[in-house]
């Protein structure tokens, strides 16, 4: 059966039935408005997707519809590509000749590309020659024609200035070898243009007669630059005649070797003699260096440099410099000198005064009881004596440190002896008036102690090991029984599992015995032993396992023990994994 032609405008419609479209129809439509179905839908699954997205929202399926319409029919896709022509329109058409593009005058018939006849390139030469201006420019090519409309519009914009010398020669006109029927066409100045060029050519002087105006002051400053002037340009025109006999191309440049120094240069003892005279005139002139110096009296001159006896360092920091190093001398000679003044007794007039806690003793300075003397850059002087109360401080610090120790259990006793420490009567008896300190039989001791670092480390260090000594001997003991327990749990499981692999090799070997004889109804432990291969903690345990059970008795066969099977004959070996041990 042939599908129907079903529209949007037909299933669309309310009273439409659409309970009797078939499968293919549904589907279409259904995929027509994006619906979603099974491949393998039934018909009445199709018809319920039906009725909930199409026929019951026929309303808003119609207005969709318009909207994608009226997108449609916007302005750029409305319009048509074809041209409609108007047969009836009169106006006068403009023809242009095919062969050029250029439009036909009245006179003038239209060259189309059958009626042209091929021209050669002698013919085409010698037509322009003999043809008048006239002629030529009318005949010019549409490229041609366009490339002067372009000259008109632009001329204002691109014109190029006239030159203002004339003596300039023309560049040559170079032909086309392709095209040698195009020729550029002379520009052609405006008539104001033409004036402003006449003017300016009027009004500007001729480069020739041109000579710069020197002014007589300067002629009189620089009375032989004239003479170096004329000197270098003579040497610059025959190094330029020399290089244009030897054909230098103009593109290569010119490379003038550079002057070096302490080379003849020409009136060198003009031009030295001409810059100290130009130096005494004006002191106040600095000579920085010598290329500054050619560069503003002599743009010409292409000597070098010459060491010049005039100093470039100024006048004010060489006296400076001198007056600080003189300064210093007299400082130094004056400390020196008041070094030497003897002391004042009165009788002097340049002296030095007598320190505190000092006394002149025959020309010499003595100090007081308790003090002891300096000497320094500044001069002698008298210092208080602190070398016993420092000796008293190390020997309280050490009789403390002393106590400490033994508070801390590192030594016996507190007590030193007096003789060890000091034999000075004098620090014995500040020692005894000394409020920290203890006397007792040539012993001596301190009231307070002092702790150092060695004694506090090694007392808490001494504490720690014997506070964690049993702490770590019974942890690692209690590792050690678990580590005992796991391995008998381990050796027990293992011994029992080879024990019943034992016995089910000794039931065999019976069986085997009696369906042949040639095999004993007995095995030999050792063959066992190495059969399994166990270690030996386990095989003990095999071992004591199997000969207490009541099913095997233990043989001596030719000096070595076997084991035979004595018990019940089980066929099945879930029996002998199911005996006790």
């Amino acid at each position: 059966m042939k599908e129907k032609d079903l529209t949007s405008e037909t299933y669309l419609d309310p009273n439409f039935d659409y309970k009797k479209l078939t499968k293919l129809e549904l589907k279409k439509i259904l995929f027509e408005n994006n619906v979603n179905v099974r491949s393998n839908a039934l018909k009445q699954e199709l018809l319920d997707n039906y009725k909930t997205n199409i026929y019951d929202k026929i309303d808003e399926i119609k207005l969709n519809k318009k909207r994608e319409i009226e997108k449609m029919n916007n302005i750029y896709q409305s319009g048509s590509s074809i041209v409609e022509i108007d047969l009836n329109d009169n106006r006068e058409r403009v023809k242009r000749n095919s062969a050029s593009g250029r439009p036909v005058k009245k006179n003038e018939e239209v060259i189309t590309p059958s009626k042209k006849k091929p021209i050669s390139l002698n013919e085409k030469l010698a037509h322009i020659k003999n043809k008048p201006k006239d002629e030529k420019e009318e005949e010019t090519s549409f490229v041609e024609e366009d490339k002067q409309n372009r000259k008109n519009i632009f001329s204002n914009v691109y014109e190029k200035k006239p030159e203002a010398k004339e003596d300039k020669p023309q560049a040559k006109e170079v032909k086309s070898e392709i095209r040698p029927d195009i020729k550029e066409k002379p520009t052609q100045f405006k008539p104001e243009v033409k004036e402003k060029y006449t003017q300016f050519k009027e009004i500007k002087p001729d480069m020739k007669d041109f000579k710069p105006q020197v002014k007589p002051e300067v002629k009189e400053k620089f009375p032989h630059a004239k003479e170096i002037k004329e000197e270098t340009n003579i040497s610059h025109k025959n190094f330029m005649s020399s290089t244009k006999d030897q054909n230098i191309e103009p593109e290569e440049k010119i490379q003038i070797p550079k002057m070096r120094k302490n080379t003849e240069i020409p009136n060198k003892e003009l031009l030295k003699s001409f810059i100290e005279e130009d130096m005494k005139k004006n002191s106040s002139r600095r000579l920085s260096t010598s290329n500054e110096c050619f560069n503003s009296s002599f743009s010409a001159y292409d000597g070098t440099a010459f060491q010049s006896k005039i100093s470039t360092a100024p006048k004010s920091k060489k006296g400076k410099y001198f007056f600080l190093f003189i300064l210093f001398f007299l400082i130094v000679g004056v400390f020196l000198a008041i070094k030497q003044f003897p002391y004042n007794n009165g009788k002097c007039f340049f002296c030095v005064n007598v320190p505190f806690h000092g006394k002149i003793i025959g020309n010499n300075l003595i100090c007081d009881k308790g003090y002891i003397f300096k000497k320094s850059i500044f001069g002698n002087y008298c210092m208080k004596d602190n070398s016993k109360i420092k000796k008293i401080e190390e020997i309280v610090s050490k009789l403390e440190f002393k106590h400490g120790d033994y508070k801390y259990g590192r030594c016996l006793t507190p007590y030193l002896n007096i003789k060890d420490l000091t034999k000075n009567e004098e620090l014995l008896n500040e020692l005894k008036d000394h409020p920290k300190i203890i006397i007792q039989d040539n012993k001596i001791c301190t009231k307070t102690y002092k702790i150092s670092l060695r004694t506090f480390s090694h007392f808490y260090f001494k504490k720690i090991f014997f506070i964690s000594m049993p702490i770590l001997f019974l942890i690692c003991l209690v590792k050690y029984i678990k580590y005992k327990l796991k391995l008998k749990r381990e050796i027990e499981i293992e011994s029992k599992k080879i024990s019943k692999d034992v016995l089910n090799v000794l039931l065999r070997q019976l069986i085997i015995s009696t369906n042949n004889s040639r095999f004993p109804e007995y095995v030999y432990i050792d063959q066992l032993k190495d059969v399994f291969g166990e270690n030996r903690q386990i095989w003990n345990a095999v071992v004591n396992k199997v000969t207490n059970n009541s099913n095997v008795s233990t043989l001596q066969i030719e000096n070595k023990e076997a084991w035979q099977w004595i018990g019940p004959i089980m066929r099945r070996k879930e029996s002998i994994e199911n005996i006790v041990i």
